[in-house]
């Protein structure tokens, strides 16, 4: 998360809440911490936890120490609406979160009259006057980046896997539109599957798309059922580039992933500990 971006809100937030009890000021959180979503959840809780030591070890805001307020909706639209009623009934000026497309969409229509809510992902589309704001590159904008580069790079079959939730759902719509279009004319969508979330396995659907030989396969789904993706994609042998959203750009993520590299981890790690423990 950008620090300007942080920085703005922060002020928004001196200038209208007002003053409390507490020597703090209070920004409240909403994020996946626990559910499908922790993963980004936790990368992002973890991020505004450094920006927050950042800040107050330069005076916090208007004097008072930053306190980030983490809430988890459980990656559950449901919690995610019950908590923004609760902390809106607080009546703050900003809400931070949550850090998926459906989260954010069911959040987003009780801020009509405000307080601000800053959605963390990029995939939704605030209308203008909305008191709804989206973080990063628009996800429209990362789909046609992604197709720019594959066909840069000679890899212009593709072959398309998307979750059946909204940021599934929106990646299978931006991307398909923008296949073939004025900007993206040699590129080839070949073969497209979709799956549930909650799927144990997508064995089916991967052994389908490579049959179609694609140069490239697109994955476009968010936190733990990107796992099975890629196990599915290992357990079929199929060597393909893949390409995934940025939601999915977290170490510890990533980790989980590469066996071999988590067991190297797991051994510097032991050997550091027994370090440790000889000059100790």
């Amino acid at each position: 998360m950008r620090a300007w971006m942080l920085l703005a809100f922060c002020a928004l937030v001196g200038n209208n809440t007002p003053a409390r009890a507490a020597d703090t000021f209070d920004i409240n959180v909403i994020l996946p911490l626990t559910g499908g979503g922790a993963f980004l959840g936790k990368a992002e809780q973890q991020a505004l936890q450094r920006y927050e030591k950042a800040a107050n070890a330069n005076g916090g805001i208007h004097g008072k120490p930053l306190n980030f307020v983490f809430n988890d909706d459980q990656t559950s639209p449901q919690i995610a609406v019950q908590l923004a009623n609760r902390v809106k009934a607080t009546k703050p000026a900003v809400i931070l979160g949550s850090a998926l497309v459906a989260l954010c969409n069911a959040m987003t229509p009780l801020m009509k009259d405000g307080p601000v809510l800053y959605c963390l992902s990029p995939g939704i589309y605030p209308a203008n006057g909305s008191y709804a704001f989206s973080s990063s590159v628009a996800a429209t904008d990362l789909y046609a980046a992604l197709l720019r580069y594959f066909s840069g790079t000679n890899q212009k079959r593709i072959a398309l896997i998307t979750s059946t939730d909204a940021t599934g759902q929106d990646a299978n719509k931006g991307i398909k539109a923008l296949v073939g279009s004025d900007q993206h004319k040699d590129i080839e969508l070949v073969a497209e599957a979709q799956f549930n979330p909650t799927d144990v396995s997508v064995s089916a659907q991967i052994e389908r798309l490579k049959g179609v030989n694609p140069n490239v396969l697109v994955a476009w789904t968010s936190g733990a059922p990107v796992g099975t993706v890629f196990k599915a994609i290992r357990d079929a042998g199929w060597d393909v580039t893949v390409a995934t959203t940025d939601a999915n750009m977290t170490y510890a993520q990533m980790l989980q992933y590469d066996l071999s590299r988590k067991k190297t981890h797991e051994c510097l790690t032991r050997i550091s500990d027994c370090l440790k423990e000889t000059r100790d």
